[in-house]
């Protein structure tokens, strides 16, 4: 479970456990339903691998989902902004047209394009649309790892029970 919970006005990253040694996931935007009662259950954004066979292999996807643990482990949950009037509607007009390719600024540092890569771009666009201010993308970045690596250790050394995961505040991002 999940705590504290979030709102339903949060704006997060979720970093969900694929593997801990080495620490994987797969990274994910998140806001809640304000329709449902629940706070663990809203709305996912995320790049998927997709079945539809497209040229890069990647595709967008909006789906219902719950951050308490019962849909795939999330491991991180961190808030980077608050909806403040918007919706999940209009959070999807923005991330539906990032494009499925490593974008230019980080071709550099990026040998492909991952679903960690279009949360990236995720947040350079929401901050310019002024629905999130994420000024260094890269320290909003290894802050998500920290929590994550953080979140691996404890369950692949069982050094305490897992309860899920805290529900953090970015000091990267508001």
């Amino acid at each position: 479970m999940i705590t504290p919970q979030p709102t339903s006005t949060d704006i997060l990253i979720t970093l969900q456990l694929m593997t801990t040694v080495p620490p994987r996931f797969h990274w994910a935007m998140f806001v809640g339903d304000p329709s449902d009662s629940t706070p663990y259950c809203g709305i996912k954004f995320h790049a998927i691998t997709d079945g539809q066979q497209t040229e890069t292999g990647w595709s967008y996807d909006r789906t219902d989902f719950r951050i308490d643990g019962l849909d795939f482990g999330v491991a991180a949950a961190v808030v980077i902004g608050n909806l403040k009037g918007k919706s999940a509607d209009d959070l999807d007009n923005v991330l539906k047209n990032i494009p499925m390719v490593v974008p230019a600024i980080d071709v550099e540092r990026e040998p492909r394009f991952s679903c960690r890569v279009w949360c990236r771009e995720a947040l350079r666009r929401l901050d310019i649309e002024g629905i999130i201010t994420c000024t260094d993308i890269g320290a909003m970045e290894r802050e998500m790892w920290g929590y994550g690596e953080a979140a691996a250790d404890i369950l692949e050394n069982r050094e305490e029970d897992w309860k899920g995961p805290l529900l953090a505040t970015a000091h990267n991002s508001k």
